[in-house]
């Protein structure tokens, strides 16, 4: 890779970081709802995260990172957690369209086990009324 594509990757990294955190604290939230966080619910993390463009410049290392530092936070103080995860995604409040990224990947990791639980469902309108969304334009 040239010099230039390495400077343009760490601008892009740099600039989705705050993406990249908001959707991985939304998820953990969303997974934490209900008491506990499922295997599968991270694994389904991982490969929305994955498939996101966006973060593309992120090693999987740096996401089970951020991954593990918000499950911490959680497993510490759920409402501290709570609060620093909410922190995390008002930081990209600004941007519609990763706000709506962000609610997008929360749905999908309340939906994991089919249904979304009445404790998820709170986490997201939330999340949603922090974002400036309105969940009826995504089903919820």
């Amino acid at each position: 890779m040239s010099l230039f594509g390495k400077i343009l990757n760490s601008v892009k990294k740099f600039e989705n970081k705050k993406l990249m955190r908001a959707i991985v604290g939304g998820c953990l939230l969303v997974a934490a709802a209900d008491g506990t966080i499922d295997p599968s619910e991270i694994e389904k993390m991982q490969k929305l995260l994955s498939a996101n463009e966006a973060l593309s410049g992120f090693k999987p290392s740096e996401i089970m990172d951020t991954i593990q530092h918000f499950t911490d936070l959680l497993d510490t103080d759920f409402d501290f957690g709570k609060k620093k995860i909410f922190d995390e995604i008002a930081e990209i409040t600004d941007e519609k369209s990763q706000c709506e990224d962000v609610f997008v990947c929360m749905i999908a990791i309340a939906k994991a086990n089919g249904k979304i639980e009445n404790e998820e469902r709170t986490v997201l309108l939330a999340v949603a009324s922090l974002l400036g969304l309105k969940p009826s334009n995504f089903n919820i």
